[in-house]
């Protein structure tokens, strides 16, 4: 690549990745959104490619060792991806389809979905997105409310079907149920705590039901989550 040519890749470089750089530093910047940073991978393994290939090219290694380090550097990167305790790693995706697949099967043992609405959370892994496509019987919401234009919003969803409601459909429940989070993940325990601590622990109850707990209240309580709800309690 002639010098001209690497300095216009460079500028383009930093201008495909300089605005998402400082968006996930200044705006977004906490681990379970870490997944969104794939979109800026392309143009950084692009030059790591290049920059492997002139390493290769230039080193003067028997060819031997060189193609060693080739096949070790590899290896290492295979391993990350089967392994890293990152959120795109094949371990992270295994166990959680494992999680959700326990989900799935004990959440219909304790709680039907004719008298029961899952509040589901904004979360990559058991979101309100997983609980409404793997469970489409129930009705599913989202919290917390998302502010639009013209007022908040609520993401609900049923038999697959999704709609921006003004308030829960709550109507012909009896209870709710959060839609458990990871347990092997600190940040996600302490994001449940402070929506359960948002309800009178008297009106909460725990069901631990294969493997994973889950937290019911009355229907009734959903205002506390949603301010556009606040009329349910009257009813």
């Amino acid at each position: 690549m002639s010098s001209s040519a690497e300095r216009s890749t460079k500028i383009f470089t930093w201008v495909w990745l300089a605005p998402g750089l400082l968006f996930f530093t200044f705006v977004f910047l906490r681990f379970v959104n870490s997944g969104y940073l794939l979109v800026l991978f392309p143009p950084v393994c692009a030059w790591l490619g290049h920059w492997a290939a002139e390493w290769y090219t230039n080193l003067h290694w028997p060819r031997l060792l060189k193609n060693g380090a080739v096949a070790l550097t590899a290896a290492s990167n295979i391993a990350i991806v089967l392994f890293a305790p990152a959120y795109c790693s094949y371990a992270s995706v295994q166990r959680f389809e494992a999680e959700l697949h326990s989900i799935q099967t004990a959440l219909p043992q304790i709680a039907s979905s004719r008298e029961t609405l899952i509040v589901g959370f904004d979360s990559h892994f058991l979101g309100y997105r997983h609980a409404g496509y793997y469970l489409p019987e129930y009705a599913t919401i989202q919290y917390p409310e998302v502010k639009l234009v013209a007022g908040k919003r609520i993401f609900a969803m049923q038999h697959r079907n999704t709609e921006l409601a003004t308030r829960p459909p709550a109507a012909g429940y009896r209870n709710f149920v959060l839609f458990p989070l990871p347990s092997d993940d600190q940040e996600y325990r302490d994001y449940l705590k402070k929506v359960e601590a948002r309800f009178p622990k008297q009106d909460l109850q725990s069901i631990q039901a294969g493997g994973n707990k889950f937290i019911t209240g009355p229907i009734a309580d959903l205002p506390l989550l949603f301010p556009s709800a606040r009329q349910l309690a009257q009813r």
